[in-house]
């Protein structure tokens, strides 16, 4: 019965991620003239999307990398194509899944717990791997502030403060984290005792990670430094369409929109809530809607097409273990 609920859950949630996603899409499109539109996707150089599309993968690469380290310093010993294959199949669900990069964090977890003795330690060092991917935007969003031009784009100075205070909080969180983790703890147990053990999990991996504030800083930096990477392959994107856009505002409405996408993930991949990031941010420094589309969409299937080969892991996976499963019922039979 719980199973059925959970499944029928699932299904709403899908349903309406895709009614969220065409819906966004639908009432940008209104505002785009399809002329221009289509003028900018034909003149577009294939041999620079190329470029972007390279840039994207060494995007995901680095972050990847940036994984294994953090997992390597609480002890596993994996070797680097384990965590490339989990981040693939990872992306794959995030862009198929309701929950976005929740969804492939699970996934990863799931994952984990089958493949691997290091189960705490991989799971810690996603958890740390996320934190700190946030804690880097938050900090782009903040050096971004200082970029010439920064404040022409709405509410940018109001996010800039809001994010110095998170900063601040995060950090002072790591210098009281034996009395918040013992506040928290009362708390849920007082509430939700399952959410004792869970905190007790989180816990365990910021312990870990504030004794070495170097590993910490270099995560952090890393989180920063992908935000930059990501502007560079929709800056190659904007040059391949021969869009008249300075990389600064490329880099500070890439920042603006992957919060977008952390605060509201109810479209498949981020599709739409993406879109409308970059065509009202990119407008409001004289972009085109046409051309802030065309830029927005291609980063998003650039994205997705790297995804996509997580998929065709995925499926030779599943079809592997049916054949091992099919063959060990053979030879009981």
């Amino acid at each position: 019965m719980f199973l059925k609920q959970k499944e029928q859950k699932n299904k709403t949630l899908f349903f309406l991620r895709m009614v969220a996603t065409f819906l966004i899409l639908y009432l940008i499109f209104l505002k785009i003239e399809f002329k221009v539109f289509y003028s900018v996707f034909f003149k577009t150089s294939l041999s620079l999307v190329l470029v972007a599309f390279f840039i994207c993968s060494a995007h995901f690469f680095i972050s990847t990398v940036k994984w294994r380290r953090l997992a390597s310093f609480l002890g596993a010993k994996l070797k680097l194509i384990y965590y490339l294959k989990l981040n693939l199949i990872g992306l794959f669900y995030t862009a198929i899944m309701p929950g976005g990069a929740v969804t492939g964090d699970l996934i990863k977890c799931y994952r984990v717990f089958k493949t691997s003795q290091d189960r705490r330690v991989l799971v810690s060092a996603i958890f740390m791997d996320r934190l700190t991917g946030f804690v880097g935007l938050l900090l782009s969003i903040v050096l971004g502030s200082f970029v010439p031009g920064s404040e022409g784009f709405p509410y940018y100075h109001e996010l800039a403060i809001i994010s110095v205070a998170l900063l601040a909080l995060f950090f002072c969180s790591l210098l009281f984290m034996g009395e918040i983790e013992v506040c928290l703890k009362k708390i849920a147990a007082r509430i939700y005792s399952p959410a004792e053990d869970i905190l007790d999990k989180v816990f365990f991996a910021l312990r870990s990670y504030s004794k070495n504030y170097f590993l910490l800083a270099w995560a952090v930096a890393v989180g920063a430094i992908m935000y930059v990477i990501s502007s560079v392959a929709i800056y190659a994107l904007a040059a391949a369409a021969s869009i008249d856009v300075s990389f600064f505002d490329v880099f500070v409405v890439n920042c603006l929109s992957n919060l977008a996408l952390i605060l509201a993930p109810v479209t498949f991949f981020g599709f739409g809530i993406r879109e409308g990031s970059f065509v009202y941010f990119l407008g409001s420094v004289g972009i085109a809607r046409e051309s802030a589309l065309f830029l927005s969409l291609a980063f998003g299937v650039l994205s997705l097409t790297i995804g996509m080969i997580g998929g065709i892991i995925e499926g030779s996976d599943l079809i592997l273990l049916a054949r091992t499963k099919l063959k060990a019922t053979e030879q009981k039979i």
